[in-house]
């Protein structure tokens, strides 16, 4: 321990006499351990602890997976009642499923994200209210369903935190519900729940097949994973083999509940985000080491007369080690600030349209798991970026170090391989962020600019729940959209607005063929009017679109997208042609193709646009509805539409305004985030490849001096200087950026599955990224270069 202090008392005394190294090396490691703590914090929050729910390891998720799909889906009432009543491995299996409401008295109306829970919800998840009950199974039962149990923050912003709140009646859909219970604020499942009601089990609940549950359950005591998916796995077997039309194609899939509160491209991103952050402190690390190296050839004479004195080699490492952890622990409490400014600002900006759905988000800061994490970036760090320069200053040889001029001798081959290594991976690792970075930011524009013809910043998008309580008929619901359609000039509705994160989609049976075995066809189905298609600029490819004369007694029509055609109708007329929804056993009417409309991406993270089918809406009317409204200042228009709707109904609210614009970028906003997270790793490790190279060439320089004094005695002339020391730096850049290349490619092809709208080997961006880098590279090399063809000559002369 005496020994250990004494070491970072001297590790500390000389790095206070060499100030400048020890700024760089704080600027430097201090952006490297904060982006990494940044990183870090968020994973924490939304990776590695989103629940922070009672044996959170238990819990697990039960939903279905098409065979031949890698996307779960909802199971059916008869899935579930079957699990329910036979798997013998879990316990407190519960079921909820999405059920969005319109909430009034108390305030003015407005549409809230509600659950509709089974009896068991609450203590499958073992976490006590904040006042009052929970749902139980009672409140489940015919007549008793008229409960609800409030968010934390629906609790404050409606009732402002009255505890009197418990009691209270308040109006959901229509319907008086008694508010029964206040959940805490760090619960938050499912993600964007406000509202918490009973699911009733309707008549044929438990043989029904529509696929619409989300089921969480609790493993017994000493049950694995892989136990509970072979009961269930079987059970499903079962269920398939009773009901092949529906089942055939659906097995049991059994997840960690954190899995699929997660989501596949949420940890994937936040993943590759870790692995950006981990690359630039390694440069950063590089670039420090490099400046060790630099810094160490001027201690040779010190460290050289120490050995003198009887300090081992080990004495000596040991010390420059030291005062290289010492100097990363004073770069991580900078790092620390930048992270706690970085985090702040990512936790501030994120759309609350988007924060809603992560769970982890409300809660991200810099707590105990950040600090003991920086504490060991800092020690690697140091480690890292102290080793080399430490084993290499200590081989110089006492007799030869201690010569005048022992500079020159011991800064030889080796170190100064080692020190274009350290650079030339800085600026490999720096294409490699880079070539990450532009792909996706790409890839993002490309999704952006998916409707450039629909001006989407000069339409406003809206929704409307029409609730069944007061609209129970089909034709109810056709009817208030129509009388509000007639009020609002050149509107268009649509029960699915792409990008909206909300679709509908169902099992297809077209007319005359036959599905294989196995096979299962699904299609988004779309309830549009007349001005659908022009507002969004989709065209029509073949036949009519929806028409006002497609009513409800005219014959049943469809329009159904391009892909769809080529699927089923392989070089055919698809006009006139007839298909239907459901199984081949359901008796759904069947529709009559009037109409072929271009293929467009429902969903930016979609690989390709779905198959689709477009109904007129007085024929499939639709309870939740979106309206799109032209408008030159989208949201100046809004009061209008509020009134109008207010005029036929006044307890409908209008929820979730936006511009188009808006609603296509908060679809898109994971991956902006993505996106701007990367391209800042790669702008910052841009930055420190290109101090790294102007550090060695200015070295360099200062090293050849006296070389260059004799070549412009001999009559070089400064155009030769130049030349000599850029080539030195192309070629460095040329090797570290065909290095980087090659990794580049190799990211790529692991990054393929997280690219949308660009091609992972996209020839643009491995052409004109590489020349930038290498644009960069050459100005930071010559611009030392350039200032040693003004050295005086006799001065260089005199350099030793």
């Amino acid at each position: 321990m005496h020994a250990l202090v004494s070491d970072l008392r001297r590790a500390l005394r000389a790095n206070a006499r060499h100030p400048a190294f020890l700024l760089l090396s704080t600027l430097a490691l201090g952006v490297g351990i904060g982006s990494n703590t940044t990183m870090f914090t968020v994973a924490d929050a939304i990776l590695f602890r989103p629940l922070k729910l009672i044996e959170e390891d238990r819990l697990i998720a039960v939903q279905a997976l098409n065979k031949g799909s890698e996307n779960w889906s909802p199971i059916s009432g008869l899935d579930y009642s079957e699990w329910k009543r036979q798997a013998t491995l879990i316990t407190g299996i519960a079921s909820y499923e999405w059920a969005s409401v319109n909430l009034t008295g108390d305030g003015e109306p407005e549409r809230v994200q509600a659950f509709a829970v089974s009896g068991g919800f609450f203590s499958t998840m073992k976490h006590a209210p904040l006042l009052g009950r929970t749902i139980g199974e009672a409140d489940t039962r015919p007549g008793g369903d008229r409960t609800a149990v409030l968010s934390y923050g629906l609790w404050l912003r409606r009732f402002g935190g009255d505890a009197n709140a418990v009691g209270r009646e308040i109006q959901v859909n229509g319907r008086t519900v008694t508010i029964v219970g206040v959940m805490p604020e760090e619960y938050r499942f499912p993600a964007p729940a406000q509202l918490w009601i009973p699911r009733s089990a309707a008549p044929g609940f438990e043989q029904s097949r529509a696929f619409e549950l989300l089921t969480v359950a609790r493993l017994k005591p000493g049950v694995t994973l892989e136990q509970a998916q072979g009961e269930l796995s079987a059970l499903a077997q079962r269920i398939s083999e009773r009901f092949p039309e529906s089942h055939g194609a659906r097995r049991a899939l059994v997840l960690p509940l954190k899995h699929v509160v997660v989501g596949n491209y949420t940890a994937e991103y936040t993943w590759m985000m870790l692995g950006a952050a981990m690359f630039l402190l390694v440069i950063c690390c590089a670039n420090t080491a490099a400046m060790q190296f630099v810094r160490n050839s001027a201690r040779v004479r010190e460290l050289s007369i120490r050995r003198a004195l009887g300090a081992t080699r080990w004495n000596l490492v040991r010390q420059l080690l030291a005062e290289s952890l010492a100097a990363a622990f004073v770069a991580s409490a900078f790092g620390l600030a930048i992270a706690v400014w970085f985090v702040h600002l990512i936790k501030g900006s994120m759309p609350a349209e988007v924060e809603q759905f992560l769970t982890g988000w409300r809660r991200m800061g810099i707590d105990g798991p950040a600090f003991l994490y920086t504490a060991a970036l800092a020690t690697l760090s140091g480690v890292l970026s102290g080793l080399l320069p430490a084993l290499q200053a200590s081989r110089a040889g006492v007799g030869e170090a201690l010569k005048q001029g022992g500079r020159s001798q011991t800064a030889g081959v080796a170190r100064h391989l080692m020190r274009n290594l350290l650079v030339g991976s800085e600026i490999a690792l720096s294409l490699v962020l880079l070539v990450g970075a532009v792909l996706l930011a790409k890839g993002l524009q490309n999704r952006l600019n998916a409707f450039p013809n629909a001006q989407p910043e000069r339409l406003l998008t809206a929704r409307l729940l029409l609730p069944e309580s007061l609209y129970p008929k089909p034709a109810d619901v056709a009817a208030f959209h129509e009388r509000l359609l007639a009020r609002l000039e050149g509107a268009a509705v649509v029960s699915n607005l792409p990008y909206s994160q909300m679709s509908s989609s169902g099992p297809v049976t077209v007319e005359g063929r036959t599905r294989a075995p196995g096979e299962y066809s699904l299609a988004l189905w779309q309830s549009i009017n007349e001005e659908y298609f022009r507002l969004l600029a989709i065209p029509l490819k073949n036949g009519r679109g929806v028409a006002p004369s497609d009513g409800r007694d005219a014959p049943l029509v469809a329009v159904v997208s391009e892909n769809f055609a080529r699927r089923y109708w392989p070089n055919q007329d698809p006009i006139g042609k007839r298909f239907r929804a459901g199984d081949p056993k359901d008796s759904s009417p069947w529709l009559t193709v009037v109409g072929v409309a271009g293929d467009i991406f429902q969903d930016g993270y979609d690989r390709e646009p779905r198959l689709t089918v477009y109904r007129p809406y007085r024929q499939a009317p639709r309870r939740d509805m979106h309206l799109v409204l032209p408008a030159a200042t989208p949201l100046s228009a809004l009061p209008a539409l509020r009134a109008q709707v207010a005029a036929l109904d006044p307890t409908l609210p209008v929820w979730e305004p936006r511009s188009f614009r808006k609603l296509i970028n908060d679809g898109m906003a994971g991956l902006a985030y993505v996106a701007a997270m990367m391209t800042a790793l790669g702008a910052l490790a841009v930055v420190l490849a290109a101090v790294g190279i102007y550090t060695v060439m200015a070295h360099s320089v200062v090293e050849r001096t006296h070389e260059i004094g004799i070549r412009t005695a001999l009559g070089a002339q400064s155009a030769d200087i130049l030349r000599a020391l850029a080539t030195q730096g192309a070629w460095l850049t040329g090797a570290a950026l065909a290095a980087g290349l090659v990794a580049s490619f190799a990211m790529a092809r692991l990054l393929a599955g997280l690219l949308f709208g660009v091609s992972a080997t996209d020839p643009l961006v491995f052409i004109t990224v590489p020349l930038a880098l290498g644009a960069v590279a050459f100005v930071a090399s010559w611009l030392p270069a350039r200032r040693a063809t003004r050295l005086d000559p006799l001065t260089a002369l005199r350099h030793e």
